[in-house]
This record gives structure tokens, sequence and C-alpha cells, in this order.
């Protein structure tokens, strides 16, 4: 009914409305007092004709070059709370800089965590080199799926990988038995 002007994505005039996973909405639209309006009452036909409630309160609004006092103004006659970039969305930073190692300081956080709990001592380099491979190196793949990978965070968790194959923890210093290339290659130990 063209209440949600939505945004333009690219040149051939695609224009972008909303995107939905699960119970989450995202509801994209100019900044302009009847869309924001639009929405409220669309979303308000929504619970009438559903029988759920949306919550308003819980709901958060991202302005994206616009000047805050706007945001603000409009957060208050939604009855939302206001926020600003970068914000989570189902477990990814939305609006953070990708190419900053500091973005994937939680993947980092949750390897350490997770070699910290385990007893490498005690398993044999086979039974360190199948954890690294199968549960290890899936921790990124979610973040990899949106994001690039900057070279000094891959050298960061190869390093604990390495660490952890050879010395059965985070970090040691010895002499490896095989370089790291022969075990990405998937060569036998």
């Amino acid at each position: 009914m063209g209440l949600i002007e939505g945004i333009n994505i690219d040149q051939r005039g695609f224009t972008l409305s909303h995107l939905q996973f699960g119970n989450d909405t995202l509801i994209f639209s100019s900044a302009f007092l009847f869309s924001m309006q639009n929405i409220k009452h669309i979303l308000l036909c929504f619970e009438l004709l559903l029988g759920l409630k949306v919550h308003f309160s819980k709901s958060s609004i991202f302005g994206v070059g616009i000047e805050d006092h706007v945001c603000d103004y409009t957060a208050r006659i939604i009855r939302c709370k206001q926020e600003h970039l970068p914000f989570k969305y189902l477990g990814l930073p939305i609006g953070a800089n990708s190419c900053r190692s500091l973005m994937w300081n939680p993947i980092i956080h949750n390897i350490s965590s997770r070699l910290a709990s385990w007893k490498g001592k005690l398993l044999s380099i086979r039974g360190r080199l199948c954890l690294i491979k199968y549960v290890l190196s899936n921790f990124p793949i979610y973040f990899l799926s949106l994001f690039l990978m900057p070279a000094v965070v891959a050298t960061s968790i190869e390093k604990k990988f390495i660490s952890f194959l050879w010395f059965g923890k985070e970090k040691g210093k010895k002499l490896c038995n095989v370089s790291w290339s022969l075990v990405v290659l998937g060569l036998d130990l």
C-alpha cells in the first residue's frame, strides 16, 4: 500500500522495507514523521488482527545519518528506545567496523574459554586435533557469513590452535613435531 517507503539498496531501484527472523523484525524507513506513524499503525493493526502483543518498550529505533534529536523525538512518539550503532542482531554486530580486530574479541574469548575448560594434557595429539578441527574451527563461521576476518585475528586464532595442539594448553613453548602447514593440509600425525 506504500505506507512504508523502505530504503533503496541498489541503482535499479530495489527497496528494502523489512527483514524478519523468528519473532524479530527490522523495519527500514525514512525519518519522516508520517512514515514512523504508519509503522506504528501497522504494528497496532498486527496486534488487533493476530491477538499478539508488540512490546514497544522492548523495541528500539536506530538513526543512520539522522540527527539525534530527530531520533529522540520519533522514539518518544512511537514509545520505544533510541539506540546507537553498532548493535547486535542475531548475535552479529550490525554497524560495527569489521576490519577492526576489536569486533572479533567475542570469538577469540569463546575460543580461549573453551580451551581453558578442556584438559588438553590428558588428550592425545589426535584427540586435540579432532577438537580443533570439529569444534574450535567452527566458532568464527557465523561471523564469517557476514564479515571478512582481519589477518591479525586469523593469526591470533591460529596461534591458539597451534599451542593447544602441541602443548595441550592455550600458551606454551617447545618445538613442534610437524609444521602447521602440514597439519592444515590434514596429513596424518
